[in-house]
């Protein structure tokens, strides 16, 4: 169970999408040099061990955001680089609680690793974080990956831009799905401002942590336009028990299917927008 615990997705020669069954993507990119790993998933499974068959290179890691599906495998590695702005959140989404949810999670779906070490992982917290700002280059020896902030999912959300490879990746802060109602979100008119931001860099596709594959730039612009036609009228009550008393409302762009690959929405609360 624990040697096939994860899925690899080969995205480009040296970018590899690495699946976590219980429903988030961590991404590994490899230079001459070194290698990058962008977030480390939910940390049920052994990570470090698949990304060690994938790369012997000095290997550096990089939280997106706070969210416990991004970070909660920080305890493998030896250090973590994440934005000053998420350190705190963070605190709380490797806390002993919400750990303990990963894990029922884990059972229910019958993917609990029989050599998984429940009490270390519980134990874990936040793993060995270095805080960092936005400018800051990672140079893997042929590709660099710059820091790019892009605030709104969380506030301290940060993007990794590869100019010699034409890829952005972006964690959550760009989504089918997009929460802007936790409480550590930004509100609507900052994500917007992130967006365009975005949409102002060069690069041809980026790479998310909740689709598989590669998605062309263009698909930025469904994004901005379903933040900026947000419609309160035809916006639907989202239920999302752990903030129940937030009132969110999730409002889907272009009458789209959520069945459709296309299918855009932000979850907000009024008082975001």
């Amino acid at each position: 169970m624990a040697e096939n615990y994860f899925k690899n997705h080969k995205l480009l020669e040296n970018v590899v999408h690495i699946e976590d069954p219980l429903g988030v993507f961590t991404t590994l990119i490899i230079g001459q040099n070194k290698a990058l790993l962008f977030d480390t998933g939910f940390g049920v499974g052994n990570l470090r061990q698949q990304v060690e068959g994938l790369t012997k290179l000095p290997l550096i890691v990089v939280n997106s955001h706070g969210h416990v599906d991004h970070i909660c495998g920080n305890y493998l590695f030896d250090e973590i680089y994440i934005h000053e702005n998420d350190i705190e959140v963070s605190k709380l989404h490797t806390s002993r609680d919400m750990r303990m949810n990963t894990v029922k999670q884990a059972k229910s779906k019958g993917i609990l690793p029989k050599d998984f070490d429940k009490e270390t992982y519980l134990s874990a917290g936040t793993g060995n974080l270095l805080p960092i700002k936005e400018g800051h280059c990672f140079d893997l020896g042929g590709i660099t990956l710059e820091v790019i902030t892009v605030p709104g999912h969380t506030r301290g959300s940060i993007g990794l831009l590869c100019k010699e490879q034409g890829f952005l990746l972006l964690g959550d802060a760009a989504n089918s799905f997009l929460y802007l109602f936790l409480p550590e979100s930004t509100n609507v008119d900052e994500y917007i401002r992130t967006l365009r931001k975005i949409n102002s860099l060069d690069f041809d596709n980026f790479i998310i942590s909740h689709h598989a594959g590669l998605l062309p730039k263009s698909k930025i612009n469904d994004y901005i336009e379903c933040a900026t036609s947000i419609d309160i009228e035809k916006s639907k009550p989202y239920d999302f028990p752990p903030f129940k008393e937030l009132k969110a409302l999730i409002y889907s762009h272009g009458d789209r299917d959520i069945s459709d690959p296309d299918y855009t929405s932000i979850i907000y609360t009024v008082d975001r927008l």
